[in-house]
């Protein structure tokens, strides 16, 4: 889905994807998965990077549909982008 797409359009096709591979990683990939798990609880520099790529695409996703009138621009509650 590129760019032209609709805000709310974009980001459930973000999720969307994010939910697939990880159902993916989960049933098809058992070490893969093994080892992010570890990369996760160990906290490793790679995980935060990831998780910072996409708090961004979000980000400017929101920031384009606040643009284009489609989200509300009053300031909401800042989420911990901190791994559990």
């Amino acid at each position: 889905m590129g760019p032209a797409a609709p805000a709310p359009d974009r980001i459930r096709s973000i999720f969307q994807d994010l939910y697939g591979k990880m159902v993916q990683l989960f049933f098809d990939e058992k070490r893969l998965h093994a080892m992010v798990n570890a990369a996760m609880q160990e906290r490793w520099g790679i995980i935060g990077a990831h998780i910072h790529d996409i708090g961004t695409a979000l980000r400017h996703v929101v920031m384009h549909g606040q643009a284009a009138c489609v989200f509300d621009r009053t300031p909401q509650p800042r989420i911990s982008a901190t791994p559990c």
